[in-house]
């Protein structure tokens, strides 16, 4: 899943896509690699970035709205000078309601789905993050059938 604020290509929801292709709107789905450069402010203590990943074969866009609690567990997952750029942008909200990371912050997420939103330009399903973890945070603790046996 890539991260490109530059391109300003309309692409199709990818949460709204996989609705329509039959996944349940109860379903967790989980990322085990994102890449966040960039969050916006959508209100007082919610925030929101997008990611751009291939489904079906075309490129679609990604919502991914977290809150304060969140933003913290990305931010150990990076470097200092990313938690210092988030206080000083902290303190411009709302005059400043965007902000770069010096340096993108790798992670996986677990995400559920939202409630559909119209807007002028169409409709899109927000996601929200439910858990945040880091890269390979997972497979290292899942026990190998090799792992049993040299228990036994």
């Amino acid at each position: 899943m890539s991260n490109n604020e530059n391109e300003i290509i309309a692409r199709p929801d990818l949460a709204l896509a996989m609705l329509r292709h039959g996944i349940g709107n109860e379903t967790v789905v989980g990322y085990s690699s994102v890449e966040v450069s960039e969050i916006r402010v959508l209100q007082n203590g919610l925030f929101t970035t997008t990611m751009h990943t291939d489904f079906e074969g075309r490129s679609h866009s990604l919502f991914i709205d977290f809150g304060y609690d969140e933003l913290e567990q990305m931010l150990v997952l990076g470097p200092a000078e990313n938690r210092r750029a988030i206080q000083d942008w902290i303190e411009t909200v709302p005059f400043v309601d965007q902000l770069y990371f010096p340096h993108p912050i790798e992670m996986g997420q677990f995400l559920k789905f939202g409630e559909e939103q119209a807007t002028d330009d169409g409709s899109f399903v927000p996601m929200t993050v439910t858990r945040i973890y880091a890269p390979g945070e997972l497979i290292k603790n899942i026990k190998q059938p090799e792992d049993e046996e040299k228990a036994e």
